[in-house]
């Protein structure tokens, strides 16, 4: 809560926000279905509240999921088995800030959840010796879809499942279901938007996601997959990583729901982290690519080992690590300590003064438009000025570069905002007029020297 009321919008969570005062059938770097409940919700107000509400309702219905798992398996805890789950799972650094920030992990998140909810329901009741419900399939191949619609990560619920089915002879009976290659069939429909936005553009998101992001085996480094593992250890926590380790002795007097559950979540595990790890041997992954291994296996750790030893560990270092995140993303960057502040944190700070010095400097100068020299800064700074009418001049592809037309602007002057690590020489060369600083905002917390924000008043657009 004091996250999402007191962090000004992270550089991604803008853009993202863009994304949804712009309808389309996809984007980018990302599937459309977060950007587009933004948009839907971007009607009551231009604030973090808003920006962040379908996080929120997410973060409850996702908890709600895990509890309810964890109460099916544990009846006899009563509610103590479902709070035992919502402990586990939002004390976990990674799980807090996915399913806490805008991003597109929050519904993948849930959506997930969903499909491992359903299709632990669908093993449970074929290693029981029965007939799962026709309408389960549909709605776990409905849930897979959206999971996928929401971020590309969602697929590993798809591959968890199939896997899981394909190794366990007593799931093999599944094979002959009809309902489930129609629910496969559904999960594909729903991706249509992807494909079609990809077909008129010529596949930029296939391309960059697949191929510009990553060198495969050209580039192959082992110092990155120490530090995935590393950090994703960290930020998982490592009394949950002892959790899953205990999850994989087999336990032969679990009913077949708590059978079902471990399961499917080892594989999503597996699934995830074996991907990640094998990506990172060519580029470099962050630490929050691999959430979706963690979706089942915290609610399993509650639903399969109600007694758990490392749960007060656990907790006590999940609530440390997110004090922590808090204080240094609402209060003051915690490196500004130790030495010169980190970029990540800081250029959260001292937007609502940025907005103020623009606007001041558009009023006298009246400028064609407004760019940022990283696709970041222009988000930060239109969701600053409540407007979508911004751009970025980098030289990265982003989203931007679908929306602003160069020879539109051919001789424009426009007001650029910079840092120090993302100064505006590289923009410069783009205007025959040059850059000049128009002004600039130093940032404090405290006293504490944190960011500075240069704006420059740049003439002559030459594309």
């Amino acid at each position: 809560m004091a996250f999402d009321l007191f962090v000004a919008p992270i550089g991604d969570e803008a853009y993202y926000w863009l994304w949804g005062q712009r309808p389309a059938l996809s984007y980018f770097d990302h599937p459309p279905l977060h950007s587009w409940l933004l948009g839907l919700a971007s009607p009551l107000g231009w604030n973090t509240l808003v920006l962040r509400l379908t996080a929120w309702l997410t973060f409850a219905g996702t908890l709600a999921l895990a509890a309810r798992l964890a109460l099916r398996i544990n009846p006899e805890l009563g509610s103590r088995a479902g709070w035992l789950a919502v402990a586990i799972c939002i004390t976990s650094p990674v799980w807090f800030i996915m399913t806490t920030l805008a991003f597109q992990d929050h519904l993948m998140i849930l959506f997930s959840m969903l499909a491992g909810y359903v299709f632990v329901d669908i093993f449970a009741t074929t290693l029981a010796g029965d007939r799962p419900r026709a309408a389960r399939y549909y709605l776990g191949g409905a849930a897979i879809g959206l999971a996928v619609l929401s971020k590309e990560n969602g697929v590993f619920i798809g591959v968890a499942i199939a896997a899981a089915i394909l190794t366990t002879r007593a799931l093999w009976p599944l094979l002959r279901v009809p309902h489930l290659y129609l629910a496969a069939i559904l999960a594909l429909l729903l991706q249509l938007p992807v494909l079609m936005w990809n077909i008129s553009n010529d596949f930029a998101s296939y391309r960059f996601n697949l191929v510009d992001r990553v060198d495969w085996l050209d580039n192959v480094n082992l110092i990155r997959p120490a530090i995935f593992i590393v950090l994703a250890t960290l930020t998982f926590s490592p009394f949950a990583l002892a959790g899953v380790a205990s999850l994989v002795r087999r336990n032969p007097g679990l009913p077949p729901l708590g059978q079902a559950l471990r399961l499917l979540a080892l594989w999503l595990f597996a699934a995830s982290s074996l991907g990640m790890l094998v990506l990172s041997l060519s580029t470099f992954v962050l630490y929050y690519w691999n959430i979706a291994a963690y979706v089942l296996v915290l609610p399993a750790i509650a639903a399969l080992r109600p007694g758990w030893r490392l749960f007060w560990p656990h907790v006590a270092y999940g609530l440390l690590i997110t004090a922590l995140i808090v204080v240094n993303y609402a209060a003051v960057p915690l490196s500004a300590f130790v030495g010169k502040p980190d970029w990540e944190s800081s250029v959260v700070y001292g937007w609502d003064d940025v907005a103020d010095s623009v606007r001041a400097l558009r009023s006298a100068d009246a400028p064609d438009f407004l760019a940022g020299t990283r696709y970041t800064l222009a988000s930060q700074l239109g969701f600053a000025l409540q407007t979508a009418e911004v751009t970025d001049l980098s030289e990265r592809h982003s989203q931007f570069s679908f929306w602003f037309d160069p020879k539109a602007h051919l001789g424009q002057s426009a007001l650029v905002l910079s840092d120090e690590a993302f100064p505006v020489d590289g923009v410069a060369k783009r205007f025959t007029g040059g850059c000049v600083e128009a002004g600039r905002v130093d940032v404090e917390r405290f006293g504490i020297p944190v960011h500075r924000f240069l704006i420059s008043r740049c003439t002559g657009f030459a594309g």
